[in-house]
């Protein structure tokens, strides 16, 4: 076993990367990159809020997602993600939300998975370049284990032509994500700008069998 040159701790081999156990740091090798998070950029939490209050009755509206007001904070969680198995059955667990929350001041984005235990690391594989997103170092609330996501992770999530996901939770060997794009998609047409990926609000999915 390998251990981890940030913080000498042993590392474990998933699916895509090498993970330290203790920082959670990951490693591709050589090949593949790590899509790193990016700060929000300065001024974009009062303009996501502003969006959301100017289109705060279609977000209300729409079958997809579930609008939260406290305060002067806005909550939009999405409807569940499942993997399906290739033969137009969705697989129940684990399954997948996106959350954004913000105010005029701060925002956060993050993105859920719910199984029979928590999850500590997830990974996304991206492209023909096969790039990664690696998350670690969860919130734990309400049977998720939440991870931050920039909102650039998110849009390379939904323009990617090809996808894979990986996580230390049990997934079935044939687990297939090819929705997760237009699921992703439809999210950030909503949440964030109504004239994106305007298409995937009309697709229909088959992790939809869940809510209609």
């Amino acid at each position: 076993m390998t251990t981890c040159p940030n913080c000498g701790a042993p590392m474990e081999q998933d699916k895509f990367t090498s993970v330290c156990r203790y920082c959670g740091s990951a490693f591709t090798g050589e090949g593949p990159k790590i899509i790193c998070k990016e700060s929000a950029a300065k001024g974009n939490a009062r303009r996501h809020n502003d969006y959301i209050i100017a289109n705060e009755a279609r977000i209300s509206e729409s079958p997809f997602v579930e609008l939260r007001k406290e305060g002067k904070r806005y909550q939009i969680t999405s409807t569940p993600f499942y993997a399906n198995d290739g033969f137009l059955h969705h697989i129940s667990t684990p399954h997948w939300r996106l959350h954004f929350q913000c105010n005029t001041r701060s925002e956060k984005l993050f993105i859920g998975i719910a199984g029979k235990r928590p999850a500590s690391r997830m990974a996304i594989q991206l492209g023909e370049d096969k790039d990664i997103i690696s998350f670690h170092g969860p919130q734990f609330e309400d049977g998720y284990s939440w991870f931050p996501i920039s909102e650039e992770q998110l849009l390379a999530i939904c323009t990617t032509q090809s996808i894979d996901l990986t996580t230390d939770l049990p997934l079935p060997a044939n687990a297939q994500f090819n929705e997760l794009p237009i699921f992703a998609s439809r999210f950030y047409n909503i949440t964030f700008n109504r004239m994106k990926f305007m298409y995937s609000i009309h697709v229909n999915l088959i992790t939809d069998d869940k809510i209609n």
